[in-house]
C-alpha cells in the first residue's frame, strides 16, 4: 500500500528539487517554464487567478501532509511548493518579457528570504498554513511592485 504521506513529501519537494542547494531558488527557477505555459493554458486573467487559488489550496493540503509525515511544522527547507505558488503568483497577468521575468526572480526571491514587509508574521500559523502563507505574500507584492513598476 503506497503512503499518502510518503507521496506529499515527494510532491512538496517537486521531487528532487527539495534536496537541491539552495532548494528554494532552485524551485523558482523550475517553476519558470510553467510560468511561461500558464497563460497559453487559460483563457483570461480571471481563470488564472481561479486556477492559482485552487491550486493553492491543493499546495495547503500537501504541505499539511508533508510536514505531518515528517513531523515538523516549521518550514522545512526541503518543502519547495510553496516556491512555486508564490513564483506562479509573481507572474499573474503580466506581460512575460524577459525582463519582467528577471525582475519578478529577484522581487520574489528577496521578499522570500527577507520576510520583510509583515511576511514574517504569516509563517506562525499552523497546519501548513504558515509554510504556504508567507510565499503567497511575496508573490503577492512581488506582482503588485511589478504592476506598479509598468
Amino acid at each position: 500500500m503506497i503512503h499518502t504521506g510518503l507521496i506529499s513529501m515527494h510532491i512538496a519537494q517537486m521531487g528532487p528539487i527539495g534536496h537541491m542547494k539552495a532548494p528554494g531558488t532552485m524551485a523558482t527557477i523550475c517553476t519558470m517554464p510553467l510560468v511561461l505555459l500558464l497563460p497559453t493554458l487559460v483563457p483570461n486573467n480571471y481563470a488564472h487567478a481561479l486556477f492559482l487559488i485552487i491550486l493553492a489550496l491543493i499546495a495547503r493540503i500537501i504541505i499539511k501532509r508533508a510536514c505531518t509525515h515528517i513531523n515538523n511544522d516549521q518550514d522545512p527547507s526541503s518543502i519547495v511548493v510553496d516556491e512555486l505558488m508564490g513564483t506562479l503568483i509573481t507572474f499573474w497577468a503580466l506581460p512575460l518579457t524577459v525582463p519582467i521575468i528577471i525582475s519578478g526572480f529577484i522581487l520574489f526571491r528577496f521578499f522570500d528570504i527577507t520576510k520583510i514587509a509583515g511576511i514574517s508574521y504569516l509563517e506562525k500559523y499552523g497546519n501548513g498554513w504558515g509554510i504556504l502563507l508567507d510565499d503567497v505574500a511575496a508573490g503577492i507584492i512581488s506582482n503588485l511592485l511589478l504592476h506598479i513598476f509598468l
